[in-house]
């Protein structure tokens, strides 16, 4: 085409408002250039860090990456992938329910490069990106029993849940390794929302009788901290805190908060290259798919101090 005839149909273009039509692109080329999220919600900042993340990757590798939110609910998901697949976008990365799983399945089968990221589900046959939660929880834990607490509230998500079960079972094991009892009365679990989070609050404040408190994911965090203040209970003076998965928030509250960091945006990272390199194979993957886990750090700050009635000479021995 010569440069004149180039630059009429440009102007022709521009005259008449047309856009590539991206889905006959991807026919015609054999990729969407598009990726696609689907994540559960967007009160866990730890998800805005993988959209943020996943997002400069997506840009600098030359596509355009989609963000689905499925508030956890399986016909919401079903929806999202049903029409993620339809657009034909050339990979995908999940928090995957239960439910979805089957679904999920079919299109990793069917040939689209899949990544379980945060959630893996029983059943599921993609590779996936984790925390490793346990470890995490039982770091927070053996920091609050080294200052010298012994009963300590819980509030965790659902045991169902990749993160709920893993972060309880760490809770778990600092107390054995300690040789603590664990009373369940002080352990509050339930859905990751804020509402659950406020009604755990106030079931363990009702009680009076610990000295330190582990919240596990954000959801619960935004509603247990404002139930926390209004009910004038001082951090550290009254009940020691540690919270999971850090947030800009935590480090600027009064005071700053001790969490369990659990790198978000390296799970990002992680989960976005381990896509890629499926886009990008030549030869089948093999029979188990593969699990990368990225390991928590634990940042005390000002939320976590001894146990007011346990002079620092006692806390070796407990």
């Amino acid at each position: 085409m010569s440069d004149e005839a180039r630059q009429r149909v440009m102007e022709a273009a521009e005259r008449l408002g047309y856009h590539v039509n991206r889905i006959a692109s991807g026919l015609r080329a054999g990729s969407s250039r598009q990726l696609a999220l689907v994540v559960t919600n967007l009160v866990n900042a730890s998800f805005h860090t993988v959209t943020t993340e996943m997002q400069a990757r997506a840009h600098e590798a030359g596509y355009q990456l989609l963000l689905c939110v499925s508030q956890g609910d399986p016909q919401q998901e079903a929806a999202s992938l049903a029409t993620l697949a339809a657009h034909r976008v050339d990979g995908l990365v999940i928090v995957c329910t239960d439910d979805g799983v089957p679904e999920v399945n079919r299109l990793a089968a069917a040939g689209m490069p899949v990544v379980g990221l945060v959630r893996r589900p029983a059943g599921l046959r993609t590779p996936v990106v984790l925390g490793y939660d346990e470890e995490g929880a039982d770091l927070a834990t053996r920091h609050l029993i080294e200052l010298g607490h012994r009963r300590i509230g819980y509030i965790g998500g659902l045991p169902t849940t990749t993160t709920g079960h893993a972060r309880f079972e760490g809770f778990k094991k600092a107390h054995l390794e300690a040789g603590l009892p664990l009373d369940l009365g002080l352990v509050e679990q339930g859905p990751f929302d804020p509402s659950f989070g406020i009604k755990a609050a106030k079931r363990l404040l009702a009680r009076h009788d610990f000295t330190a408190l582990f919240i596990t994911n954000h959801e619960s965090v935004f509603g247990a901290l404002p139930e926390l203040m209004r009910n004038q209970v001082t951090v550290p003076d009254d009940l020691s805190l540690v919270c999971y998965e850090d947030v800009p928030l935590f480090d600027c509250w009064h005071p700053p908060i001790t969490v369990v960091d659990n790198r978000a945006a390296e799970m990002g990272r992680a989960a976005f290259d381990l896509l890629l390199a499926q886009i990008g194979r030549v030869t089948p993957p093999g029979d188990e798919p593969q699990v990368i886990q990225v390991s928590p750090r634990l940042i005390v700050r000002e939320s976590s101090s001894t146990r007011p009635d346990v002079p620092a000479t006692q806390l070796a021995s407990g």
